[in-house]
């Protein structure tokens, strides 16, 4: 992009220069996995309060909105342990509670008399 002039002024998304970080490709799949699975599990819960157990949208938001509350609690600590735990042990700890939650969310009742 850069040997066009007319590109001089475009800012990308994801720098040039990023590019050349060893394993981002790699890292972005995995991030980008990561997001996704959340992103499904809010909306599998929202979903699930609003059109089978016939919840208004505020009750239902508000029902789907603890694996919200649930991630920014525990990125206390993982915020925390920033530097110290290396990033191969953090990933799949990540990956088992995001497995808990659908896990506990699968388990739920319909009627949801569990709440």
């Amino acid at each position: 992009m850069r040997k066009f002039k007319r590109f001089n002024h475009v800012k990308v998304l994801i720098p040039l220069e990023a590019w050349a970080i060893p394993n981002i490709v790699a890292y972005l799949l995995v991030d980008g996995i990561g997001y996704s699975g959340l992103f499904s599990l809010t909306l599998m819960s929202v979903e699930l309060f609003q059109y089978i157990s016939l919840n208004p949208a505020l009750i239902a938001g508000l029902k789907g909105s603890t694996s919200a509350i649930g991630l920014c609690i525990g990125s206390l600590p993982a915020s925390l342990a920033f530097g110290k735990l290396p990033p191969k042990y953090v990933i799949p700890v990540f990956s088992v509670f995001s497995l808990a939650s659908a896990i506990s969310l699968s388990r739920l009742d319909y009627s949801t008399d569990s709440w």
